[in-house]
């Protein structure tokens, strides 16, 4: 797969952020409430993670961990890193479980148009977005709730 633009699902944020000397801690969900459309962000790999070695931490521009790039995603990023490209990352938007950012390969990104108002959701079987750089984040079956 070759990509150059992608909304990619930050994942984990209703974990708490851990302790790491140097590092600023705070709630995942409170740094993602606070983040603007278009904010940048950081992505920082983690092959020290415990639970998965290919790990990429989302970070918020004031230094604050939003939570990890979805597993499922995270060979196109190291790929591109691999490849010396490199990649650009903007908070595209706030969903119930965590958020989307947007990359871009060798260029900053475009965020698609912003949906009007998020319905209320839960994930269709094939949860993760189609595989289109203009996805809107809206890949879901409304709730009977």
């Amino acid at each position: 797969m070759h990509f150059e633009e992608l909304s990619i699902a930050c994942v984990g944020a209703r974990f708490d952020n851990p302790r790491r000397k140097g590092q600023p801690t705070g709630s995942r969900e409170m740094e993602i409430m606070f983040a603007a459309r278009g904010d940048r962000v950081e992505l920082r790999p983690e092959p020290e993670n415990k639970h998965d070695q290919n790990a990429i931490a989302v970070y918020s521009k004031e230094g604050v961990q939003m939570g990890y790039v979805s597993a499922d995603r995270t060979v196109i990023i190291h790929r591109a890193w691999h490849d010396t490209r490199d990649v650009h990352a903007l908070f595209q938007q706030r969903t119930p479980w965590g958020a989307w950012i947007r990359i871009g390969i060798d260029h900053e990104p475009t965020l698609p148009p912003e949906a009007e108002q998020a319905p209320t959701l839960r994930p269709t079987p094939d949860f993760w977005p189609d595989d289109d750089p203009g996805f809107d984040g809206v890949d879901f079956i409304p709730s009977d709730e």
